[in-house]
């Protein structure tokens, strides 16, 4: 799995931990973002976590780019050595199908939805396209 950096104008760092979504790529991801978060770094303003990615908003005033990917990659070295587990639990939400409310609410959708074969009326007055008809 090889990271890749990239600048995202002045301000971002864009931080690509792998190109596919492994559990190995989102725990590496996810322990260098908890990382960049308590390690304080002066300047971050903004940490945007995703599943094998993330990126960095930080201010240039107060920390250099290249400074901010030397930090970056030096939590990259701990964050592989990380443990690599997660906290959860299970929460249940009760769902019905085909019940009362469900019913109400589709059956309001359905009376005020048009029929696609019906011509559309926009919103002036008089004006009327047929579906299918070529807009220029």
């Amino acid at each position: 799995m090889t990271t890749r950096y990239s600048y995202g104008g002045d301000e971002h760092i864009f931080v690509e931990v792998d190109e596919e979504m492994s559990l190995e790529a989102f725990f590496k991801s996810l322990s260098m973002t908890t990382a960049v978060r308590e390690s304080r770094i002066k300047g971050v303003s903004e940490i945007c976590p995703a599943n094998a990615s993330f990126q960095i908003k930080f201010d240039p005033d107060r920390i250099s780019p290249e400074d901010m990917l030397a930090e970056l990659k030096r939590l990259e070295v701990s964050a592989e050595k990380a443990e690599s587990s997660i906290k959860t639990r299970i929460i249940e939400i009760p769902v019905f199908y085909n019940d009362p409310w469900t019913r109400e609410t589709l059956m309001r959708f359905r009376e005020r939805h048009q029929d696609p074969k019906r011509p559309i009326s926009s919103m002036r007055r008089g004006s009327t396209i047929s579906a299918g008809s070529r807009i220029s």
